[in-house]
């Protein structure tokens, strides 16, 4: 590993190789040049392991010890970034100097992931950080924090990176994290035997579409105390590992249990496929609130709702009524062991669906799993709302008329199995506009019979819809029906992809709704049409579609040919009242036969609008928008659109090695990368949680 000292002089640094323990290997050691100097020109100061680990250790110039610590000044211009890492880095920054961060604001650091994001710490903190107004991490790589930090009072918020306490790490008593956007904070104890409330000394936690990890050894003692546990908007995961065979055991104390959002969830999850009930504890101070026996908006391992023992320890609840509807009532958690004919109204705390029901498939040849038949009935939910769980099924309530006496219906789908609610309508609670809040990985549908089956009415809630994870697919067979009537449509908060499909059937969204999407480094976040009957593709018109951080337009199953123009009943078309970009919009499965995106607008959209949309595909050549007559609408749009031109290509003789001396951006030639770059986000896929877990 090379170690470097840079010296700060100035607003510049002079970087030159530290003397080395041992004797460098010269057959694999590349070239150094004596020093470089970098400004701040940029603001933000940017810092790369490009091909292997580096350590540095920074002074400034007549600093009278060594290990006095950097002001944050003396390194980032103004209100500039400290930024570490880079999508090409395979190395760690080991960072051997405390860091003051004053104590006039929040200061902001960005990490990078590199290429082997889920092996490899972007940046390793080997001394302590100083301050009081706190840090703000953002960006999707991980930054270790390796030593004790006694001077740090202030809060941290972490916003899709990684921050993780691991070797001597620890936080001064009763700290403040907040987690979002699919940011994590994970407690690591795996280098030690046993620990007990050393890491996190009773801090509060925050947890917005946000992830915290507790990791040890098997058979290896381990207790961490967490003051209030607050969930805020957006599906949200607690993990805790270790436990394992022996008497030895895992044990997480929370203070209190909080939710700070209407769409707020949280999945508790044991890493060791256990359900809290042997060496994995997670025990409450103050008892949470129960439904109808269960912790609401809350579940464990993805497939049950939570609840606590008699000594407030977590639990996978299991009281579960299985038998007919005779049975149920508005207290009563129902899991039916088969299909089920419903007999009357009838009212239910929670229904779950999991297993085989009788073999057979569905009509779009989908294995099919639990069946619950209203039969032309209606089914009130009073608690904690419908649990779906399974990869091999497709589970399905169907038959009649869903409505709750809650604020949301509250349905979470784990697995790829998925839950249609078919030929159903759901409409408005007792107490006004009723939303939806969709969690887990998993796909829910909305859907109906194809003809000559009865046709279905519009579905009648009016509340907001929250897609926070997974896929929500609107599956109509038939025209003219409503899915969605109400006019707010909110999809991705950061945690894992989520995504909303308008399938079949045209105009299954109120066309006075806004939809928003909300993705970020963890997760993207997507609006698709998809063309399930050919030959004739959907239309949805919008009155608005925003674009927080990310976002992505999807046309699925899109392409026919290129042999000319096809008719009007194959395209797939998007129309838009108004489109807000705030971050990045991807238009993804476009063709310029089959596809539109068409803006109601009398002034071409702008030259900067434009340039926050990304076409995917090869060679793009430029985004571009032109009038377009739309015969269904009989009115003119304005059409963003694409070309892409085949550059066929050329074969130059490799380019020589620029001086690092010239280009003042590296000090070792693929050893390490020194530069002032400006601060680049970029969203990032990730695979789905694996079946009961999400």
């Amino acid at each position: 590993m090379l170690s470097f000292v840079l010296t700060l002089s100035g607003k510049s640094f002079a970087a030159e190789q530290a003397p080395q323990e041992a004797p460098a290997q010269p057959a694999s050691s590349a070239p150094l040049a004596p020093s470089v100097v970098a400004t701040h020109e940029t603001r933000d100061t940017h810092f790369t392991a490009l091909h292997g680990d580096l350590s540095f250790r920074v002074s400034p110039a007549g600093s009278a010890t060594p290990d006095e610590p950097i002001r944050w000044n003396q390194l980032v211009y103004r209100d500039g970034q400290l930024v570490f890492g880079a999508r090409e880095s395979l190395g760690t920054i080991l960072w051997e100097t405390a860091i003051d961060l004053g104590n006039y604001a929040m200061r902001s650091l960005s990490l990078a992931a590199g290429r082997d994001a889920n092996e490899v710490a972007t940046l390793v903190m080997k001394r302590e950080l100083i301050g009081h107004r706190g840090l703000q991490l953002v960006g999707d790589g991980r930054m270790d924090i390796a030593t004790a930090n006694p001077h740090f009072t202030g809060p941290l918020l972490i916003e899709g990176a990684e921050l993780r306490l691991s070797e001597q790490g620890t936080l001064k008593k009763h700290p403040a994290v907040q987690v979002s956007a699919g940011g994590s904070f994970v407690i690591d104890n795996r280098d030690v035997q046993h620990v007990v409330n050393k890491r996190f000394n009773g801090g509060d936690l925050a947890l917005s579409s946000g992830n915290f990890r507790f990791l040890t050894r098997n058979n290896a003692a381990a207790l961490e105390r967490i003051g209030t546990l607050t969930v805020g908007q957006g599906a949200s995961k607690f993990e805790v590992s270790g436990g394992g065979p022996g008497k030895l055991g895992t044990t997480i104390s929370i203070g209190k249990l909080s939710f700070a959002a209407p769409a707020a969830h949280l999945n508790f999850v044991a890493s060791n496929g256990s359900d809290f009930s042997q060496n994995t504890t997670v025990k409450f101070l103050q008892k949470p609130e129960l439904l109808h026996g269960v912790i609401p908006r809350t579940t464990v391992n993805g497939c049950d709702w939570a609840t606590v023992d008699s000594h407030n320890q977590l639990r996978a609840y299991s009281g579960y009524e299985t038998g007919s509807d005779k049975s149920w009532g508005p207290s009563v958690n129902a899991a039916p062991a088969g299909n089920l004919l419903v007999s009357a109204d009838r009212s239910l705390a929670s229904l779950k669906f999991e297993g085989e029901g009788l073999g057979g498939d569905d009509e779009d040849r989908n294995p099919l799993g639990r069946i619950v038949d209203l039969n032309n009935h209606t089914l009130t939910v009073t608690g904690a709302g419908i649990i779906a769980t399974g990869d091999e099924f497709r589970h399905q309530l169907r038959g009649g008329t869903l409505t709750t006496t809650r604020d949301n219906y509250e349905i979470h789908v784990s697995g790829t199995g998925g839950l249609a609610i078919e030929n159903t309508i759901i409409t408005d609670g007792p107490n006004g506009p009723t939303g939806l809040i969709k969690t887990g990985d998993g796909e829910l549908v909305f859907s109906s019979p194809k003809p000559p089956a009865p046709k279905v009415n519009d579905n009648s809630f009016t509340g907001d819809v929250y897609v926070n994870q997974g896929t929500l697919t609107l599956f109509r067979k038939r025209g003219s029906v409503h899915n969605i009537p109400g006019l707010n449509i909110y999809v991705g908060a950061g945690q894992g992809n989520a995504r909303i499909s308008v399938r079949g059937a045209s105009e299954q969204i109120n066309e006075k709704a806004t939809v928003t999407l909300r993705g970020g480094p963890k997760g993207e976040a997507i609006f698709r049409l998809d063309r399930a009957q050919p030959p004739r593709g959907p239309r949805q018109t919008l009155q608005k579609l925003v674009i927080e951080g990310s976002g992505v337009i999807e046309f699925y199953s899109s392409y026919i040919g290129s042999g000319g123009e096809t008719t009007d009943n194959t395209k797939s078309i998007l129309y838009l009242g108004e489109l807000e970009i705030n971050g990045e919009l991807i238009v993804r499965g476009w063709d310029k036969y089959n596809t539109h995106i068409l803006i109601d607008s009398k002034e071409a959209p702008t030259e900067e609008l434009i340039s926050k949309i990304k076409f995917e595909g090869e060679y793009l050549n430029k985004i571009f928008v032109e009038k377009f007559y739309a015969k269904e609408k009989k009115k003119d749009y304005w059409e963003i659109k694409a070309e892409f031109e085949y550059i066929p290509p050329t074969y130059p003789p490799p380019p020589e090695t620029p001086e690092p001396a010239t280009t003042g951006a590296l000090l070792a030639t693929g050893a390490l990368a020194f530069s002032m770059w400006h601060r680049h986000r970029r969203a990032r896929k990730i695979r789905h949680e694996a079946r009961c877990s999400a």
